[in-house]
């Protein structure tokens, strides 16, 4: 039988956005997603979360010290109130460029589909047959 898990990730939420400031955001969600998915790791349980910080070379103090402020909570608000705007209801949920959005564990081909078909659909988005383009940096 296998095993739901269902935690508050809010104080890992708002930790990502801190390790972001030290450019540990990749290691922290790659350490955090082995734990919950590979492991079944509590989450929601401060010692284990410090454990993961200090891992990957985060000061499990000062990450002790965001989770017991309200440090980073504007910016999780913003996230869930995005993620509303735009239908997630589940995860994993997938969104490639600005109107592409897909939920749920899907196959290496369904996966490979839905991508090779948003990429194509971004190209065609991004024709710039009329002389007017951007950058890859968003300049126009």
């Amino acid at each position: 039988m296998k095993k739901i898990l269902i935690y508050n990730t809010w104080d890992v939420h708002r930790l990502l956005y801190w390790a972001k400031t030290l450019d540990k955001s990749f290691e922290l969600e790659e350490a955090l997603f082995n734990a919950y998915f590979c492991l079944g790791t509590d989450l929601s349980v401060e010692k284990n979360i410090l454990d993961l910080c200090q891992k990957i070379g985060l000061d499990p103090n000062i990450a002790q010290n965001v989770i017991n402020s309200n440090d980073y909570r504007e910016n999780v608000i913003k996230d869930i109130e995005i993620s509303e705007s735009i239908g997630v209801r589940g995860l994993p949920h997938f969104v490639v460029g600005k109107n592409i959005t897909f939920s749920g564990y899907r196959s290496i081909g369904e996966f490979e589909t839905i991508l090779s078909n948003a990429m194509s659909k971004i190209k065609n988005d991004l024709d710039t047959s009329d002389g007017k383009s951007c950058s890859t940096d968003g300049i126009c």
